[in-house]
């Protein structure tokens, strides 16, 4: 049997401040996707999968469930490096709960329905206009494996990248100085992010590297807020000190979901293209 898990992280988006407003459903407007106008993930998508998917390609139905566990697994992870439990990093003054945001969930669906391990160019949306990315998947050469533990890898594996990374990237996110991936990691403890959605499709493909068919899970998870080069990740302090709405009663090193962040604070002087990574 043979099995790989693979992933893959988009670093640095789009910085034009329009926090705080409503949410639109038209994709193709060319304020989404600037500077650049990149296309985006759902301007003219149907929601199909895409012709080249292979036959038997089928979305994961993102049950409560799944969803509750998938928020479970970001923020357990995040609340233990907030409270400083984790070797090597400080605690973090004021880093939100992770919340479920179904637009969110809905573009990684579009994601997903590729059936390709590649990032979308744009998936902004006008409430969250600096959207992040993790995607990862995993292949298996007799049968597709419990999903929930499969999940739980995957996640996993986003966390792991903190032996690669420390404070001095967490203080001023950059590129790992030896090339080695850690965006997956920091996009999972972001203080600028408070919500996430997820999407995942499984197929059967051929892998011309084992030279049989095998058995893939895709998953991508699209956030509120992304990498941002040359800004702090999170804020170290005393966990929890800088929380307006007070401590989450489960995740004691997160604020409370009402906690009301605003994540291009202190951005004033901020200018794109130059300051952007391409990752």
């Amino acid at each position: 049997m043979k099995s790989i898990c693979v992933l893959v992280g988009f670093l640095v988006l789009e910085l034009t401040q329009v926090y705080g407003q409503d949410v639109t459903k038209n994709y193709c407007g060319d304020e989404l996707c600037q500077p650049e106008k990149r296309p985006h993930i759902a301007c003219q998508n149907n929601n199909d999968f895409v012709a080249s998917c292979p036959r038997d390609r089928e979305l994961v139905p993102m049950s409560t469930k799944r969803k509750n566990l998938l928020l479970m697994l970001h923020n357990r992870m995040r609340n233990k490096v907030a409270l400083g439990k984790q070797k090597g990093y400080k605690q973090a003054k004021r880093m939100p709960i992770l919340q479920w945001d179904d637009e969110l969930a809905y573009l990684a669906e579009l994601n997903v329905k590729t059936c390709k391990f590649a990032h979308d160019s744009c998936r902004n949306t006008m409430k969250y206009r600096s959207a992040g990315q993790n995607l990862a998947y995993s292949a298996h050469s007799d049968a597709h494996k419990p999903l929930a533990e499969e999940l739980k890898k995957m996640m996993r594996a986003f966390y792991d990248e903190q032996k690669d990374a420390n404070m001095t990237y967490i203080r001023s996110y950059h590129n790992h100085d030896k090339g080695k991936q850690i965006g997956h990691f920091t996009q999972l403890v972001s203080d600028r992010t408070t919500r996430v959605g997820c999407a995942i499709s499984r197929y059967t493909e051929w892998s011309t590297k084992y030279n049989r068919d095998m058995k893939t899970l895709l998953l991508a998870c699209d956030y509120s807020f992304t990498n941002i080069w040359e800004k702090h990740v999170y804020e170290e302090g005393t966990a929890g000190s800088g929380c307006k709405s007070g401590k989450h009663p489960v995740y004691k090193g997160l604020c409370n979901t009402s906690e009301n962040v605003n994540p291009y604070e202190n951005f004033f002087a901020w200018w794109l293209p130059q300051n952007q990574n391409r990752g």
